[in-house]
């Protein structure tokens, strides 16, 4: 083979090879940091679940007749008069 071509083939394959561990490097470096943001988004998770789970469950508002709901800290009319 041709001395100049087999040194442009040798340079060339050089250049391939190295392009090659960069994208290798970065891969590992991508695949390290998907890693990491996949185990905050668990603790995330779990954060969230645990404040859902410190939530009271909620109590369904009674409704009046005609499907209003009656506010709960309101006081009956009746009420409010024995009361002054």
């Amino acid at each position: 083979m041709n001395t100049v071509v087999e040194q442009y083939l040798r340079s060339q394959l050089e250049s391939v090879e190295y392009r090659v561990t960069l994208g290798k490097n970065n891969v590992a470096n991508i695949t390290e940091q998907l890693a990491k943001a996949t185990a905050e988004l668990s603790e995330w998770e779990a954060e969230a679940q645990a404040l859902r789970d410190a939530l009271p469950t909620q109590v369904p508002t009674p409704t009046q007749g005609d499907g209003d709901q009656v506010p709960t800290d309101e006081v009956a009319p009746e009420d409010k008069e024995a009361s002054e």
